[in-house]
């Protein structure tokens, strides 16, 4: 994501050799593409889709990549980061975040709270029901984040899920606003935009992205951002359709436009050509600071396989497959690295990085 401040604009470059170099290698360079499968995340043991973001402490330099997830045999949210560029080395000690417990994976995103204190912000579906519940940790210059208790979105019928919500700092939004979206009410593609508040958020009305059939979903959505210009950016909303195996998706302009019902203005749903999938997608822009293109990843329907596709100048690449990756559950992406859950019950975390 694009921060404004130069510590949130350290969270937004890639991590060292995952970015795409796609319109930018020269003739004599290799062509991009995955290197070989890397990991496993020490001590990560799921049976969910995991969590990726950037986060950085008070006085090191150092970009990490922090991985979230469910624990195997249990329900609480677990997390370790490292600043491997290859992710296969430096880990963290296993942590996690109190009261944290869900039956499905969480999603995290990173930002410059109120007090001025790089920070990470945690939602999950709460364990045993549908209430979606969020907490800011606060970074330390020692590598520990302190975590707030939970908190849960405002109550309401439409603010529930049964698959785990996505969530997003847009690049050019005032104030650090944050979007969450989820599969509520009547199975659509729900979003709400919060505004901070120390170290909460105050959240406007959720609203869905559409109230007909085509956004309907069956699984978990996925929010992602390309920059298309200086202090401008297009925000993406993907979805599995919920009797499709398409993927679609809307995109709306950031800066926000807000309704005064709290609704963002989005654009026609659009079907992106050939992908199919079974489980929840994931998406990021892949160069620095959030320019494209675009990638979109998913695991393909009636396999194991993870595939592919990439957005540029508003065409679509063809699906092709990511070598070796192999899932039961959706992808988590971050910006060029993927990350699986292993298609056995080792619950092992792998990455693949796109280069």
């Amino acid at each position: 994501m694009l921060i404004r401040s130069m510590s949130r604009l350290a969270t937004a470059v890639a991590v060292a050799g995952t970015v795409c170099a796609l319109g930018a290698a020269s003739a004599a360079a290799a062509p991009p593409g995955w290197s070989g499968r890397t990991g496993p995340v020490p001590h990560a043991f799921t049976n969910a889709t995991t969590a990726m973001t950037s986060v950085t402490f008070p006085g090191h330099v150092a970009v990490n990549t922090l991985v979230a997830w469910k624990g195997q045999r249990g329900a609480h949210v677990f997390y370790e980061y490292t600043a491997s560029p290859t992710l296969n080395r430096g880990w963290s000690s296993l942590a996690f975040i109190p009261g944290a417990s869900s039956s499905a994976g969480p999603s995290v995103g990173s930002y410059v709270d109120p007090r001025g204190r790089e920070a990470v912000v945690a939602v999950w579906k709460g364990l045993g029901n549908n209430r979606i519940f969020y907490a800011q940790g606060e970074t330390h210059s020692d590598g520990t984040i302190s975590w707030t208790a939970p908190v849960a979105l405002p109550h309401s019928r439409t603010n529930h899920t049964d698959k785990a919500p996505a969530v997003f700092f847009p690049a050019n939004a005032g104030h650090d606003r944050v979007i969450i979206s989820w599969k509520g009410r009547f199975h659509h593609v729900r979003i709400v935009v919060g505004n901070p508040v120390g170290r909460h958020f105050r959240f406007l009305h959720s609203n869905p992205v559409t109230t007909t059939p085509i956004t309907q979903t069956s699984s978990a959505p996925a929010l992602a951002e390309v920059q298309t210009g200086t202090a401008m950016g297009r925000l993406f909303v993907f979805w599995k359709g919920r009797r499709s195996t398409e993927v679609r998706y809307a995109t709306a302009p950031d800066p926000l436009k807000i309704s005064s019902t709290g609704a963002l203005t989005w654009t026609p749903t659009a079907i992106v050509p050939g992908a199919e999938t079974t489980a929840g997608p994931a998406a990021s822009a892949l160069k620095a600071h959030g320019f494209g293109p675009l990638m979109l990843t998913y695991k393909a329907p009636a396999s194991l396989q993870v595939r592919f596709q990439t957005l540029t100048s508003g065409v679509w690449s063809v699906p092709a497959k990511v070598p070796g990756a192999l899932t039961a559950v959706g992808p988590a992406q971050l910006r060029g690295v993927l990350a699986t859950t292993s298609a056995n019950s080792s619950g092992n975390i792998f990455f693949h990085i796109f280069s």
